[in-house]
């Protein structure tokens, strides 16, 4: 399946995830999510419900083996779409060595027989997507496995934004985002839930439409890289992704942050909950990531790329192995 038609899916696939799936939940507080690249925005996304939502400690892992303070009071969940990812492999190997419990949740490959024959859960989900654009696949089982009192509400949430948000597009809305952004130095910032929607903006930009992206998050943004746009010359394109709800002290920012550096500056700025008209934490998250999913692969059009392949990535694999 091409990523043109998984985005155009997005909405469908957190629909039959969240129908299909009924999951063992989690009862450790500590939970590490090691993933890589598409995989590795779930333990992102995940930390960020459950800092407003819920009662867990959740890790976003992406680098290989574990944390040395991981114990027997954690639960590791090893996110791979391929199930041959050489880091989480290592996370799920180490987890074993040291007698921590874990769990997979892939399409097969490495990964699914290494816990199968160590007797682990292997949550299999769909196959024949790019990994990048299987996100609902591999979201919603690690949030339904962790119990967060909403999440039912939210899934439901997040399904109604995307679909406001495909009609945006279709009415060619992400068309002309992406042609402000040709020939330009992109760089994209967020707060609050649009925080992780930018990360994924920048991810899906570069590897989408082969583009480099810069990205950071207010308020850090404010006490060091602010001053470097003192001498950043003209030819940049900003895009900022807010919270519609967001606290008076986080409007000013904002606000005072582009009056004094990007006044003769290209800004596009998109709030959650305004577009896709999103109400929760997930909702809102997946509303501005679908937009930036969908931005991605206008600008890719727009430069006459393909999408699917990332040559320089698979290469690298092959050198290493």
């Amino acid at each position: 399946m091409s990523i043109e038609d998984d985005i155009e899916n997005f909405s469908d696939m957190l629909e039959r995830s969240w129908k299909e799936g009924e999951y063992n939940s989690i009862k450790e507080r500590n939970v590490i999510i090691s993933g890589m690249g598409g995989s590795g925005i779930v333990g992102l996304i995940t930390k960020k419900i459950m800092e407003k939502d819920g009662n867990k400690i959740i890790t976003a892992w992406n680098e290989y083996g574990l944390p040395n303070w991981t114990d027997n009071d954690c639960h590791v969940i090893c996110v791979s779409y391929s199930g041959n990812t050489a880091e989480t492999i290592s996370s799920a190997v180490e987890a074993e060595k040291r007698n921590i419990e874990w769990e997979a949740i892939t399409t097969g490959g490495e990964l699914s027989s290494y816990a199968s024959k160590n007797k682990k859960e292997v949550t299999i989900i769909e196959e024949g997507h790019q990994p990048r654009a299987a996100l609902p696949l591999l979201l919603i089982p690690v949030l339904k496995k962790l119990e967060i009192t909403n999440i039912d509400e939210q899934i439901k949430d997040a399904i109604n934004a995307s679909k406001n948000i495909r009609k945006y597009h279709e009415n060619g809305a992400t068309s002309g985002i992406a042609k402000r952004m040709i020939g330009k130095n992109v760089h994209v910032y967020g707060s609050g839930c649009g925080e992780i929607s930018a990360y994924r903006w920048k991810c899906q930009i570069e590897e989408n439409a082969k583009q480099k992206v810069h990205w950071n998050r207010l308020p850090e943004f404010n006490h060091n890289e602010i001053v470097g746009w003192e001498d950043a010359g003209s030819n940049n394109f900003v895009v900022c992704l807010r919270d519609n709800d967001e606290e008076e002290s986080m409007f000013k920012r904002w606000e005072h942050t582009q009056e004094l550096i990007w006044n003769d500056t290209e800004v596009f700025v998109a709030k959650s909950g305004t577009i896709g008209e999103a109400t929760t934490t997930l909702g809102k998250i997946l509303e501005l990531i679908y937009l930036g999913d969908w931005v991605s692969l206008e600008l890719a059009k727009n430069k006459n790329i393909e999408p699917e392949p990332v040559k320089v990535i698979e290469e690298l694999k092959k050198r290493i192995e």
